[in-house]
C-alpha cells in the first residue's frame, strides 16, 4: 500500500504582519503586489494573505552584502 504524506497547513499572515516583518510600509507591500515583486501572496476573497513559508523564502532570496574581503 502507498504511503500517504501528511502535510501540516501553512500559516498565513496578513499584509500588516508581513510589512512589520520586512520593515516596510503596508503601502510598499501593496505596490510590490501590483509590480509582481515581493513575497508570493494568495487571495482569499478580498483578502491578501502571505504564507509564512513564502515570506521566509523571500527573505532568504534577498540580496545581502557586507561580507569581508579576504
Amino acid at each position: 500500500m502507498a504511503k500517504t504524506e501528511v502535510r501540516t497547513p501553512q500559516k498565513f499572515l496578513t499584509e500588516h504582519e508581513v510589512a512589520e516583518i520586512l520593515g516596510v510600509s503596508v503601502n510598499t507591500l501593496r505596490s510590490w503586489r501590483l509590480l509582481n515583486k515581493g513575497p508570493l501572496f494568495r487571495k482569499f476573497g478580498a483578502n491578501c494573505r502571505y504564507g509564512a513559508d513564502d515570506v521566509a523564502a523571500y527573505t532568504q532570496s534577498a540580496p545581502c552584502g557586507g561580507g569581508r574581503a579576504a
